[in-house]
């Protein structure tokens, strides 16, 4: 795991936080290899000081570090050790009074990494200000980053950062914990804990931060995390990015650079990876074409469905969980009266909503193919809109629609 540095006026790495319900439950939910890994880890000689294990039994008598790795190893080759067994150890012994601020970090992003689909992530797009000179794309540098947004959080409250990359995608991941500054670190309530994700080379951030703004905090933080990004001649601003997903990889595909879509989604993913023009792979695909046992119309609407879904399907890595559109079409009056607009919402919902939209359209269930619009088939690359006269927008703070 590779770990980047901290601004030092942060919360330290080595911070205990005492137990609770919720440090308890971090341990409980891992797997029994995650727990040993991460035991083993915590007791290396190079990292026991960022970890505080308490080498020491209840009588005072001190354990060899030795001896407590030893213990771990042999969790690790017993059968018959659950992952209950490894977590109630480490809450028993070296861990008893409590986990480190660097520890709970660990953790939570273990069962991130275990788990992909267990947060809702949401895209923010890095916009340049109107009244600077400022590239289209930012340069992120972690520790700069950091830093900037420790002294926009200061003095109302004391952050705790830690930083890694993901180990499959192109992401710099950074989880942020806010604590009371005035008062001994506790395990912080769930809005004051979220990640932030940087695509390499994108100009969008992604983050699990709630919606959540009775208190004004979310804003500070929004304005916050601009501001880190940003630099003297440089100005960035967030901006809604129109696009929420259950993982980081359908994020990546949809908001994200290497390997991305580039906002070409649906029919027009073909092109991202290129296709080969070969006469050869012409007549092996005629070839397949005509070992199929179909009819011609089942043929033709699988032909109409591949080149308007592209390579939408379960699996594909790019799954839309939710999406929602208001559709507000004009509608023709009575003779005399003037058209209207009514506002109708459609909902969509499940594991991959383009891809059951897909599946449908084959057997020719529920829709037909040729009449499905863009935002249906998945082309318009957002999760959310407003749908009028046949575009999807989105509305801005004073009243007028653009492009979403």
């Amino acid at each position: 795991m590779v770990k980047r540095k901290v601004p030092s006026t942060s919360l330290p790495h080595s911070t205990v936080i005492p137990h609770t319900r919720e440090t308890r439950r971090l341990l409980n939910r891992l797997n029994k290899p995650a727990l040993t890994s991460i035991a083993l880890r915590w007791l290396d000689p190079s990292n026991a000081h960022l970890y505080s294990p308490k080498l020491e039994t209840e009588d005072g008598d001190e354990i060899p570090l030795e001896a407590a790795t030893e213990i771990y190893d042999d969790f690790t080759r017993a059968p018959a050790i659950r992952a209950k067994d490894v977590a109630e150890h480490m809450l028993e012994t070296e861990w008893r009074e409590g986990v480190t601020l660097l520890g709970i970090a660990e953790l939570e992003w273990q069962h991130l990494l275990d788990h992909p689909a267990s947060s809702k992530w949401q895209a923010f797009l890095l916009a340049p200000l109107t009244n600077s000179h400022t590239p289209l794309r930012p340069r992120f540098h972690t520790p700069a980053f950091l830093s900037s947004l420790q002294g926009s959080l200061k003095p109302m409250q004391t952050a705790h950062f830690f930083a890694t990359t993901h180990p499959t995608l192109p992401l710099t991941m950074i989880r942020v914990s806010l604590h009371d500054p005035h008062t001994p670190p506790t395990y912080p309530i769930r809005k004051k804990m979220f990640w932030l994700a940087f695509p390499s080379g994108g100009d969008h951030v992604f983050t699990n931060l709630g919606a959540t703004n009775t208190d004004g905090l979310r804003d500070i933080l929004m304005a916050g995390i601009a501001n880190a990004v940003s630099r003297a001649g440089c100005r960035f601003e967030l901006k809604p990015g129109r696009f929420t997903a259950k993982t980081l990889e359908s994020m990546c595909t949809h908001r994200g650079t290497e390997g991305a879509s580039g906002g070409m989604a649906a029919g027009w993913s073909i092109y991202v990876d290129g296709f080969e023009n070969s006469p050869l792979a012409a007549a092996k695909e005629i070839a397949e074409e005509e070992n199929r046992e179909e009819d011609a119309a089942t043929r033709k609407r699988r032909k109409l469905v591949a080149a308007r879904f592209g390579k939408a399907s379960l699996g594909d890595g790019a799954a839309i969980e939710s999406a929602y559109f208001e559709v507000q079409e004009k509608f023709p009056g009575k003779e005399g009266e003037v058209t209207f607009r009514p506002t109708i919402g459609v909902q969509l919902e499940g594991k991959h909503v383009y891809a059951g939209i897909r599946k449908m359209a084959e057997r020719g269930e529920g829709f037909v193919v040729e009449k499905l619009p863009g935002w249906m088939v998945g082309e318009e690359g957002v999760s959310s809109g407003i749908v009028r006269d046949r575009k999807v927008l989105r509305k801005k703070g004073d009243g007028k629609f653009i492009k979403a």
